[in-house]
Parts: structure tokens; C-alpha cells; sequence
């Protein structure tokens, strides 16, 4: 367990956490619960740390109470972490005969990032009364990352291993100048492989980006690399603003997360992108719009063709991307006509189709299918499956992802 962890960890002991041990012979696991109306941002916070040691896919708890006294219902958010052996020795110094105590060592436990989460989940009314004593000890609070690598050339590795996979909000900070830039992605740790790949930086499409440059001209040792926040996918955009309006980082020319409001390409990159746009083959074939999420600047391709050739790769290798919904190279977006002209054609004229749309939460994309058959081809989904979504009348997103709605 991280030091940083193990700092929190103490510090919501203190209040409300508790730590459960079945046996003697058993491991102990954490359990975090805070009133959702009034706690909810805090408790999501405090979820993102210990995040890690649920098990895969956990969601966070809503529990809905009636009180019979006041006969009214309150809710509450709570998370369980798997139990583990690190959990054992806070068992330890927390309880005895399973009552909880404060530790003898509690002096030498209690850190200044301890403190501040024990005054945020039970002592907040204080905080006014105190700011001489705590000084930083709060305004870490604010932006306190989950993860920091302080030399992100010797964590090169450590840190592409222990973000593989997860959906978060990044922060590179140069050391010197304290410059910053923040970004967000789905898969963290394909995203930092590309980041620590000098020749992906470095390539004519991505080399004039701020931080891109920053990097290849200082080099890695001189940048600490910090993961902020953990969220799902569909809130990348929301919390990457957040950051992005309390840090307001030097690197980022984008104001807005995921937009180009306020990004002036360069004379060049225009002509480049103009000089593309000319030698495009205007004879019919499907179009392909390709989006670069790092410059969020889109081409629109008159045919599979040119955009491949732009690509750098070939007709097949685009298709399959394209029909499967997958970003290419990690940065592009397709968007095309392609899956409904492949596939449709034999459902088109069915009395019985129904039409459908498709929204792609990972993706940010909204495709219309001309059937529910021709929809479970392209994202490899049965066809039954996404039946029983609309016959239960379901509103989450499937595995987290897809939404359906039927066109009308």
C-alpha cells in the first residue's frame, strides 16, 4: 500500500471507516459509507483512493433507509474493498475485542493529509477556526492526486503497469518551471505508453502539441507525472474541465476539455490540413471523418481510400476499426457510414425492422442502425441481448457502455 494511502486510510479511521475482520484466520477489508445528499463529492473522492483494492467492475452502494421514528428515508453511498492483508495491521491498532480505539501511536500515525481528511469527514465546522494551524495541510486536499510519480522517467514502467486499464484525469508538471498540462483517458496506461513513445510524440501530426514539445525538449526526468482522479468514462469530460478550471495548467491551450474553443492552429498545420483536403478523391465511395483526440482537430475523407492513405495504413486494417468501433492508433476516431452499408442492406427493407440508435459512452459517438440484428453485428453483441435491454425497459447503459434507443 502506498504511503499516501496509508496517510488517508488513518485519517478516515478516525471518523467513520470502519475495518471489518471476519476471524483470526480471515483477512480485513475496509467499509466507507457517507450520507449521499450532502457527502456525495467527498465520498466519490474518498472512493477514488481505495478504488484499487475493490474487485473489478465494483460500483459504489446506494442504500435507501425509512426511519420509522421520523418516517422519512434517507440514502446513503457506500464501498467495501476485497479483503486483503493490508488491512490487517490498521485492524490491529484500531480495534480491540472489536472495539475501536485510537492507536497509542496516533501522534506518530497522523500526517498532515491524514488530518485534513479527518477534519473534511468530521470536524469541518472547524476548519474556519484553524487555517493558521493547518495551512497547506487543506489546500492539499483540493488537488491531492492518487498517484505521484516525482520522476516519471525511473516510473516509466510502474506507472503504465498500475494505470493500464483504468479511466482517469493525468497531470504533467515540469519541475523547474512548474508549468502543467491536464489531460484525460479512457485507458490511462495506453495513453502514458504513447506519452513516454518518442517517435509517437514526435511524428509530423502530434509534435506541435504544447506538452509533446515540452517533453521531447526536457526530457521525462524533468516532469513529474501525477494521476488525479479515477472516473468512468462518461465523466472524463466533466472532471478534466474541473481540473482544468482550478489548475488553469500553461500547457493547455484548450480552455474547454474536449473542444478546440480558444486553439489557433498554426499557418502550417492549416495549409497542411488544406493541401490534404485538395488531393482528397472526389468519386463516390463512403466517406470517413477522423477525429485526433489529442488536437481534437477532424478531416472529413471523401473515401476509405485517402483516409487510409492519410493513416499511414490500409483499407482492411481501417475497415475493421470502423466496424468495431475502436479508436486507431489510440487517438483516432473514425465516424463513417461504413457499418450501416456493410451490414444493413439485408435488413433494410424488413417489415419487422426496427431502427435503432447507439450511443457509445468510451466512444462519444451516436451511430442509427437500420435494425436491431444489424446493430449486434458491428458491436459484436447478440441480438437478443439488446431485445431484452429495450423489452425490460433499461436505462443504464449496457456493461457500462452502450445505450439503445429505439428511433421512432
Amino acid at each position: 500500500m502506498p504511503q499516501d494511502i496509508k496517510d488517508i486510510l488513518v485519517g478516515i479511521l478516525l471518523g467513520d471507516a470502519h475495518i471489518r475482520r471476519r476471524s483470526p484466520t480471515c483477512n480485513s477489508n475496509l467499509i466507507f459509507a457517507q450520507t449521499a445528499v450532502k457527502h456525495k463529492e467527498y465520498f466519490y473522492y474518498v472512493y477514488g483512493f481505495f478504488k484499487p483494492f475493490c474487485i473489478k467492475d465494483y460500483s459504489p452502494l446506494l442504500n435507501m433507509n425509512l426511519n420509522k421514528k421520523t418516517n422519512k428515508v434517507y440514502s446513503s453511498l457506500s464501498f467495501s474493498t476485497m479483503q486483503l492483508p493490508c488491512f490487517n495491521i490498521y485492524h490491529e491498532m484500531f480495534y480491540i475485542s472489536k472495539i475501536k480505539i485510537v492507536p497509542h501511536n496516533i501522534y506518530d500515525l497522523l500526517t498532515p493529509k491524514g488530518l485534513a481528511f479527518w477534519i473534511m469527514l468530521v470536524l469541518s465546522i472547524f476548519v474556519f477556526f484553524l487555517p493558521n494551524y493547518l495551512g497547506d495541510s487543506l489546500n492539499c486536499l483540493a488537488f491531492m492526486p492518487i498517484t505521484s510519480y516525482n520522476d516519471a522517467l525511473s516510473n516509466k514502467n510502474k506507472a503504465i503497469t498500475e494505470n493500464e486499464g483504468k479511466s482517469g484525469i493525468y497531470q504533467w508538471t515540469h519541475l523547474d518551471s512548474n508549468k502543467s498540462y491536464v489531460g484525460s483517458s479512457v485507458n490511462l496506461g495506453r495513453r502514458l505508453r504513447n506519452y513516454f513513445n518518442t517517435t509517437f510524440i514526435s511524428h509530423t501530426t502530434r509534435k506541435l502539441m504544447v506538452i509533446n514539445k515540452a517533453l521531447l525538449k526536457y526530457g521525462y526526468s524533468k516532469f513529474k507525472l501525477e494521476i488525479l482522479e479515477y472516473c468512468t468514462p462518461k465523466d472524463l469530460a466533466k472532471r478534466e474541465q474541473y481540473y482544468m478550471n482550478q489548475i488553469s495548467p500553461k500547457y493547455n491551450i484548450l480552455k474547454t476539455a474536449y473542444s478546440s474553443l480558444g486553439y489557433k492552429h498554426t499557418e502550417e498545420a492549416l495549409k497542411k490540413v488544406q493541401s490534404n483536403l485538395q488531393k482528397l478523391n472526389l468519386s463516390k465511395s463512403i466517406k470517413v471523418k477522423v477525429t485526433n483526440l489529442e488536437t481534437n482537430l477532424s478531416v472529413e475523407f471523401v473515401s476509405l481510400r485517402e483516409a487510409a492513405k492519410s493513416l499511414n495504413t490500409n483499407k482492411t486494417t481501417l475497415k475493421k476499426y470502423i466496424v468495431q468501433s475502436k479508436l486507431f492508433k489510440d487517438i483516432y476516431k473514425l465516424e463513417s457510414d461504413l457499418s450501416v452499408s456493410n451490414y444493413d442492406s439485408n435488413y433494410l427493407n424488413h417489415p419487422n425492422s426496427i431502427k435503432i440508435e447507439v450511443i457509445d459512452l468510451e466512444l462519444n459517438t451516436v451511430t442509427n442502425y437500420a435494425s436491431i440484428r444489424a446493430a449486434s453485428r458491428v458491436l459484436d453483441i447478440n441480438h437478443n441481448t439488446i431485445r431484452k435491454y429495450f423489452e425490460r425497459n433499461q436505462k443504464s447503459p449496457y456493461k457500462g457502455r452502450y445505450i439503445f434507443k429505439k428511433v421512432m
